[in-house]
Order: structure tokens, then sequence, then C-alpha cells
């Protein structure tokens, strides 16, 4: 609900950043990067204190990388090509980081900051993520120029009116509308903090049942399609005794319900969907392929 922030949030870093020598741009960089990745991951320590060490290390090199090659698209005389030439790169420091190493680990995209903007987020409809990461990145960039880069009053508020209209421009692009049938969803999530503390089976087995609870209230109107969040239905409550409840309460309120779902696959658990019909029964089913690593699965486990 803080998605304004985003568009001054890289301005100390660029603020830091400039007149810096090599090496300097390089530990800035990857300070920022622990500082930011630190607090917006703090949902890993869930897995550990290395799982969290690992991926905001792995992470803020990115940004180590995006502080050290600033240096090349940094120029004093020039304001608006240097802001465009500093969004442009850390889009592609970002698009890289969604793919690599081991499979790439895209969260926290600048772009993502941007989900309750109704203006900027348009753009999305035509250039994905990354081009409002851009814009965001490039409106950073120009009000650090606007403040640090000097010159008389009127070529500051020129580019505090180039970021303005770089914010405001998406708004003449149209919101996509669909153009089927409207169905009525129920999104389902409960509480998991009241069964923690319990061992692991008891506690999965207790969030179902939180989850089939709040299910059967959907009975005196039933929607077109149910959703249940990630993990509602973890090992412990795989158990036929316990999965068969969960398929009784969905048929007996009738409606199709997608549920997440830790279930045994070919190489150990695997995350997944499940797609269960009216009548209880599971019909078809999605593993997720793009793993979280140091979360989700632990690379070169032997030799750490």
């Amino acid at each position: 609900d803080a998605w304004p922030f985003a568009f001054v949030g890289l301005a100390p870093l660029l603020w830091a950043l400039r007149d810096a020598a090599p090496r300097r741009r390089l530990l800035l960089g990857f300070a920022f990067g622990v500082a930011f990745f630190g607090a917006t991951l703090y949902w890993i320590l869930l897995f550990g204190e290395l799982a969290w060490t690992a991926l905001v290390a792995m992470s803020a090199c990115f940004t180590a990388l995006f502080a050290l090659a600033s240096g090349m698209v940094m120029q004093d005389r020039r304001p608006i090509a240097s802001a465009l030439g500093i969004a442009a790169l850390w889009t592609v420091m970002e698009w890289l980081r969604d793919l690599v190493p081991l499979g790439g680990f895209g969260w926290a995209n600048l772009g993502v900051s941007q989900v309750d903007n109704r203006v900027t987020l348009r753009l999305a409809s035509v250039a994905g993520v990354w081009g409002v990461t851009f814009v965001v990145a490039a409106v950073n960039a120009l009000l650090v120029e606007a403040l640090a880069g000097g010159g008389a009053g009127r070529r500051r508020i020129a580019i505090v009116a180039a970021a303005a209209a770089l914010a405001l421009a998406p708004a003449a692009i149209p919101f996509p509308a669909a153009l089927g049938r409207s169905i009525d969803v129920a999104s389902l999530q409960v509480d998991v903090r009241t069964a923690r503390g319990a061992p692991p089976t008891e506690e999965d087995v207790a969030v179902a049942e939180l989850n089939v609870e709040l299910h059967r209230r959907l009975a005196d109107d039933p929607p077109d399609l149910a959703i249940w969040g990630e993990s509602a239905v973890d090992p412990g409550a795989t158990r036929p005794e316990i999965f068969d409840r969960i398929r009784a309460a969905i048929a007996d309120v009738g409606a199709p319900t997608l549920l997440g779902s830790i279930q045994p696959g070919e190489g150990g658990l695997e995350n997944q969907v499940l797609a269960i019909d009216g009548a209880g029964e599971v019909v078809d089913r999605y593993s997720k392929t793009h793993l979280v690593p140091f979360g989700e699965f632990v690379p070169w486990r032997s030799r750490l």
C-alpha cells in the first residue's frame, strides 16, 4: 500500500553512487542489496538462517553489479540520457536476476511495487513488469539528477517535469477488458498462526481443518470456483482419512475447487495445485517447476 515510496526508494543509492570510485560503488550496491533483500525476504527465515543468508547474499550481488556498471551510464552533462541509462541498467539487472543462477529468483522486482498504482500499472499490459520497472527506476534517477545535477532552476524544473510525465503517461493506456462471461470466485485464506506450535503433522491437519470449516460456509451460495491458498493441504493432511474429509467438504458445497498442496512426487515432495471438481474428485494437478533456491530446494546440499 506504499507504492509512491518506490519512486524515491532508489534515490539514496543513486545519490551515493555519484562520483564514487568503482570499489566503493560495488560496496554500496552490495550494502543496499543486503538491506533491501534482507528485509523483503524475511519469510525465508522460515527455512532457517542459512537459507536467508544465502538467498540475500545471492540477490545482493546483482545490485552490486548494477552499482559497479552505473558509472558507465552516469553523465553530468546529459541528465535525461543518464537517467534513462540508469533505468535500463536496473531493468536488465532485474531481468537477469529472474534467469540466473539456479533458475533465477524474481522476488522483489521494482515493477511489482506498483500493483496498487492504477496509473503506472497500465503499462504492464503492453510492456510487462519490466516496463513498469523501467519507469519507476527512471523517475528515481531523474529526481536525483534534478536535485544533485546542478544547473539553473529552469533545468531542474524541466527534469522534474520529465519525471512526472513519465510516471503519468501510462494513464493513456486503457486497461484490458475481459470479453467472456463473468464468474463468481471465492478466495479462502485462513489464519495459519492459530495452528502453530503443534507438532508438524498435527499443524498440517489443523490448517486443513480450518480450510474445510471455512469452505463449508460457501454451501448456502456456492460460487463458480473456490480457491484455497498455497500449502492449504500440507503432507500431514494428505493421509487418506484426512484428505477424504477435504474431498467430502468440497463435494457438499458442489463448487469446483483449486487448492495448494504439498504432495508426494517422483523426486520427493512437490508444491502442487490440485483441481477438484464439484463431486470431490481430483481431476488435474500442476507441480511447481520454478522453485525457490534455498527455500524449496537446497543447491550444493552435500558441500553446504
